[in-house]
């Protein structure tokens, strides 16, 4: 366990088993429950704590929503101190729009005007590459079209039920500093950075973004936010995004009276479980946190379970729907066919990867997807070939879960 707290890891030995009621009596206990039943009072609330001792700490909150108002409250804390100094540059970044899934994502009428889509398989007959992108320039909901303009300027239309994996992003500004904190929300291969990775900027300029990555090693990056956009102020982080990560002090946003889809047993334990020495749990409800943080995500309702193909989730259904260019041939290619045209420097890299997002608690599903995305992200591979890059991506996944005591040297040689 990363917790270096005694009373700490009681608590998160109760929740690892389901045992949530006793783990909030012992937080409670602790002294490390504040309720704070306006909503407004307790945004300013962690982030005055946060900025009182930023250094190793981290916000998790439910929602993207809630999320995004504790980063701009707790920078706007920072700048007031002077922990945030220098030039404020604005970059206009990439957000997911998650609250779109798998069947809204096949209606036109569900996409704005300016969203800009990734599409994960790519479409030859819309001149579109694996991983790339295109912004949303018209939308038909009566003929249920969309018209998107390509990243070379030519505009095409289609019917988006045609389509699957495809990641809808909306272009939001964001300003940034010196002495931000900063996460990566994607992998990015070409500088190294793993998706959710976090980091303070050093050095930000209108064109220019130098970030020193957090880690044992002392390591920097730098880019150029006109052509990576997969960034976000790094204060407050979902607890989706949190996983993997470990901070010293860890602040929760627990708002069980507007988030009551997304508190639950999962939350409890994913976001107290990042804290190595301390946690505090800020709440509108103080009185319903045990009875909400109790529930039990897993008994899902039959209705529930049915949608089963999200796009851009691919793994998850090895029957999900194909583009219609692709060769259904690749489907029956071994996935050693890819891995054996890799240098074994790359594979032997994924490996490790994998180990790495394994080790902070990363499901077989999200690596694979992570991997894919990062292989079809550099690499020139034409829709046909796609599922061969699944296919490799869900193996070494797969490999390293079931045979956690192989080296990757080992692995590779298997």
């Amino acid at each position: 366990m990363r917790q270096k707290d005694a009373a700490l890891q009681q608590a998160v030995e109760h929740l690892s088993i389901g045992d949530t009621a006793h783990a909030v009596h012992l937080l409670r206990e602790q002294g490390r429950v504040r309720e704070v039943p306006e909503r407004a009072d307790r945004i300013v609330d962690i982030a005055r704590e946060y900025a009182s001792r930023p250094e190793g700490t981290l916000v998790i909150s439910p929602d993207n929503a809630s999320r995004v108002e504790l980063n701009q409250v707790i920078r706007g804390e920072l700048r007031d101190r002077g922990t945030v100094v220098g030039t404020n540059w604005e970059y206009r970044v990439l957000v997911a729009r998650s609250e779109l899934n798998s069947e809204d994502r096949k209606w036109a009428a569900r996409y704005e005007v300016g969203d800009v889509l990734q599409y994960t398989r790519g479409s030859k007959e819309l001149g579109i590459t694996p991983l790339g992108y295109a912004s949303v320039v018209s939308v038909d909901a009566t003929q249920n079209r969309l018209t998107v303009e390509r990243q070379d300027g030519m505009q095409v239309s289609y019917d988006p039920k045609r389509l699957s994996g495809i990641t809808a992003y909306a272009e939001m500004p964001r300003q940034f500093a010196e002495g931000d904190r900063l996460q990566f929300t994607s992998n990015i291969r070409e500088l190294g950075v793993a998706n959710r990775q976090l980091g303070t900027i050093e050095r930000a300029s209108g064109d220019e973004i130098r970030v020193r990555l957090d880690g044992k090693e002392t390591r920097s990056v730098t880019f150029y936010p006109e052509q990576m956009r997969h960034f976000d102020h790094g204060y407050a982080v979902t607890s989706h995004s949190s996983q993997g990560l470990t901070a010293d002090r860890v602040l929760i946003n627990v708002e069980v009276s507007a988030h009551r889809d997304l508190i639950n047993q999962r939350f409890a334990y994913v976001a107290v479980s990042r804290a190595a020495h301390d946690v505090k749990l800020y709440t509108d409800d103080s009185a319903r946190l045990s009875r909400d943080l109790s529930r039990d995500v897993s008994k899902t309702s039959a209705l529930e379970m049915k949608p089963a193909k999200e796009p851009g989730m691919f793994f998850q259904n090895q029957h999900a729907e194909r583009n219609q260019t692709e060769n259904p041939s690749t489907e029956r290619l071994p996935a050693t066919l890819y891995a054996t045209s890799l240098p074994n420097d790359v594979v032997l890299a994924d490996v490790r990867f994998a180990e790495k997002q394994r080790g902070g608690g990363i499901s077989s599903t999200e690596i694979a997807r992570d991997l894919a995305f990062d292989h079809l992200r550099r690499t020139e591979a034409g829709p046909s070939q796609v599922s061969l890059v699944e296919r490799y991506a869900a193996e070494v996944a797969e490999a390293v879960r079931r045979n956690p005591e192989r080296t990757p040297e080992q692995h590779v040689a298997k």
